[in-house]
């Protein structure tokens, strides 16, 4: 059941973000369990067209993103249904609206992995314990979930610093003791430890 609820509010999250994204702001967002199920809600501002279609798939877009699919919340298929509605009532023709669907989903997945997958777990298992966020609270935990991130990335980051400044220092004394002829094989070592801290700082490059 609990990481059912993680799933459920990973959806909802998405909702939430995909709101933010078009600026309807969602005014709550909820978990809750009957009857033995996992039940989410998103209680957006109104939205239309396109902007209503984007709110749509959001929450699939961010449980495939986080869970590795977009179909096991129960809510995706109306969702789905949901988004073509709202695409046929701002007049798109039939045979486009799948296609912008697709365009839609991909584009939201792309933009939640590059700018927000920190705050979206982060926030999501928040929601997953407390049940409910206003739009407030959504806002702050999405933003403590990118702080976090960000400084955990520059911690690990100067751990890389420090750690290739400690041997870079540790090879030069070695090098200095060194004689002529071990010189070379003894530099050609030094080179081979710094190389992992290197692609470290370089980011894994």
């Amino acid at each position: 059941m609990k990481q059912q609820r993680f799933i459920v509010a990973v959806h909802e999250v998405g909702h939430g973000l995909a709101s933010m994204m078009v600026c309807r702001p969602t005014q709550a967002l909820t978990v809750t369990e009957m009857n033995g199920s996992v039940r989410g809600g998103a209680n957006m501002t109104d939205a239309h067209g396109e902007d209503s279609a984007i709110v749509d798939l959001g929450g699939i877009a961010a449980e495939q993103l986080v869970v590795g699919s977009g179909d096991c919340h129960a809510g995706a298929s109306t969702d789905i249904k949901n988004a073509r509605q709202s695409l046929r009532d701002d007049r798109v023709p039939e045979h486009q609206i799948e296609v912008i669907m697709q365009n839609i989903h991909r584009e939201l997945i792309t933009i939640f992995e590059r700018d927000w997958l920190p705050g979206i777990v982060y926030t999501a298992t928040k929601l997953a314990q407390v049940g409910v966020l206003e739009w407030d609270g959504f806002v702050e935990l999405m933003a403590q979930g990118q702080r976090r991130a960000f400084l955990a990335g520059s911690l690990q980051k100067a751990a890389n610093l420090l750690a290739t400044h400690d041997t870079l220092h540790k090879s030069i004394q070695r090098l200095r003791k060194a004689g002529p002829s071990e010189f070379e094989a003894l530099a050609s070592a030094v080179k081979s430890e710094l190389r992992p801290q290197r692609r470290a700082l370089r980011g894994g490059k």
